[in-house]
């Protein structure tokens, strides 16, 4: 009789006794949290039916419980929306952070992949912080960022469920540029907001969950491969694609972000290039891409204030922040001048460079960001983590598989966007990268040892 290989479901692991006392205390325990809300806050009521009729849906599909939780971290969602209740962001990270231990132990090799992952970006910062003696000592909300690699990286457990999770991204992106667009051209909402100049000269910009229009457009560049993956999908998934490159496109025009639709269009670029359809003509996805682009251009016209005011702000600010952030990193070259520290010391050296008035700006750039505030560390730090991503994928060959090639040209589409944003979108890449080891380490436990060590196997 043949074994049964992979993962066990958690029923098949734990019993069916202990996953019953498990349920009837999570139901104990919702039901202590929300009572007291709906006392006193009965629309909360609707939020909660939402909910609960996800979880039954997903009790019936559990192996997309993670990849929409990924989504949902995506989107950023506020904390209001929940009505005084706790974040499913929260909650669900608490559960899957404890169930990311439990995988480590028994994924050893992907385990160890994300210690030392983690251990390259987090030195630099706990090196940086105490030698420039920052007030309010180590930066704890980067840290937790780093639990989001973990999940991504040790709660997917094979390259099916990196394909749900990047499903389950580029569907969110879709949602959220309709929701960008719909914010423009009938009303704003309480979620999907618009960013206002105060002078009024600007066109109003769709900020979307974030609240901020250009991170909220990086957010969407980003998931431009993920859309392009579907694109190269039989069926109804293809349509799902197109709508997808249209709504982000369309969403980040009316965010107003020039730096995101650069990214954006690059992503776009290389997917046509180097993403290759298995089951039908590349020339029919191709033509599937062009179509959105076309799409795409027939709502310009209709987005031509936001156009507009994008082409006239200048970039002399940005400019400025920019050489700040060199100086700051000449002036302190190893550990450099200690983290979020950047925006404290702006105005002391926008006096001398530059001609930027505005106090605690900050450096609108990742790569100079991690030099001015880590200095070399955090520069050595970040090499090192990508030096053990890059030396996964390369003995994986997950550069090799569609669904790797789409995680990869998401990568690279942050990586252009982050030329012009700074780090607050850390959780989206940690993500990125978590994804990136899942998928990497799954394909090597696939293979034999003789095929593991570079011989064919027997």
């Amino acid at each position: 009789m043949a074994t049964r290989r992979g993962p066990q479901p958690a029923s098949d692991l734990l019993g069916g006794p202990l996953v019953a006392a498990g349920a009837a205390f999570l139901a104990l325990a919702a039901a202590a949290a929300t009572i007291p809300v709906l006392a006193t806050r009965p629309s909360a009521i609707a939020l909660l039916a939402v909910i609960l009729a996800t979880a039954l849906a997903l009790a019936r599909r559990p192996l997309w419980i993670v990849p929409l939780y990924l989504g949902f971290v995506w989107a950023y969602f506020p904390g209001w929306l929940f009505g005084g209740l706790p974040s499913p962001v929260e909650l669900g990270g608490l559960a899957l952070t404890a169930f990311a231990l439990w995988r480590a132990a028994m994924a050893p090799d992907t385990g160890r992949a994300v210690l030392v992952v983690a251990l390259f970006l987090a030195m630099p910062l706990a090196i940086s912080s105490l030698v420039s003696g920052t007030a309010g000592g180590l930066p704890g909300g980067r840290f937790e960022d780093l639990l989001f690699l973990a999940i991504a990286a040790l709660c997917v457990l094979g390259v099916q469920d990196v394909s749900r999770a990047l499903t389950a991204i580029a569907i969110t992106g879709l949602i959220l540029g309709v929701g960008a667009l719909f914010s423009v051209y009938v009303t704003s909402t309480s979620l999907f907001p618009l960013e206002l100049d105060p002078s009024g000269v600007e066109a109003p910009r769709a900020a979307g969950p974030f609240g901020e229009s250009n991170f909220f457009a990086l957010s969407l560049a980003t998931t431009i491969p993920l859309q392009y993956l579907l694109v190269t999908r039989r069926g109804w998934w293809q349509l799902v694609g197109i709508a997808g490159i249209v709504a982000v496109l369309g969403g980040i025009v009316a965010a107003g972000s020039r730096g995101s639709l650069l990214a954006a269009l690059a992503g776009l670029a290389l997917s046509a290039a180097l993403m290759k359809p298995s089951a039908r003509p590349s020339w029919t996805v191709r033509a599937a891409a062009l179509a959105a682009l076309a799409a795409t251009a027939l709502l310009l016209p209709t987005l031509q204030s936001q156009i507009t005011s994008s082409t006239e702000r200048t970039v002399s600010g940005r400019a400025t922040e920019n050489r700040i952030a060199m100086a700051m990193f000449l002036d302190h070259p190893v550990t450099g001048v200690g983290p979020d520290q950047y925006p404290v010391l702006y105005r002391r050296y926008s006096r001398e460079i530059g001609n930027d008035p505005r106090p605690a700006r900050e450096p609108h750039n990742l790569y100079l960001e991690v030099l001015a505030e880590q200095g070399l560390a955090g520069a050595l730090g970040w090499l090192g983590a990508l030096l053990v991503v890059g030396s996964l994928v390369a003995r994986s060959g997950a550069h090799r598989d569609p669904v790797g090639r789409a995680l990869l040209l998401a990568l690279a589409t942050f990586g252009v966007g982050s030329v012009f944003l700074h780090d607050s979108l850390l959780r989206l890449l940690y993500v990125l990268i978590g994804l990136t080891i899942a998928m990497s380490c799954a394909l090597l436990a696939q293979r034999s040892p003789g095929q593991r060590a570079g011989r064919p196997a027997r």
